[in-house]
């Protein structure tokens, strides 16, 4: 079975203490929905970086953009109401 990392993007400030709790709520509950299947849950990421032999340049989004299930997880995330997501297949080497 393939592993995948959802990435939260963005985002933006709350208004209110009231507001930023209500997301977090939303967002913790929804981390808990698959389980043990959730490995690491909201670990955050550092911004991506892309390494070339031409240079060094801001990595925007991953190349390959796949895993249909994780997907479709991805799209009841609450986060999407103040970012957008990204998800990639962690690839086996």
């Amino acid at each position: 079975m393939s592993n995948y990392i959802i990435a939260c993007r963005g985002g933006k400030e709350f208004e209110n203490p009231e507001e930023s709790a209500e997301h977090k709520q939303r967002f913790g509950a929804w981390l808990g929905g698959p389980g043990e299947a959730v490995i690491k849950p909201g670990t955050p990421l550092g911004k991506a970086i892309r390494v070339s032999a031409s240079g060094v340049t801001d990595e925007n989004s991953p190349d390959r953009l796949i895993g249909y299930p994780a997907v479709e997880m991805a799209k009841t995330c609450p986060f999407l109401d103040v970012g957008t997501i990204v998800v990639a297949e962690m690839m086996e080497i």
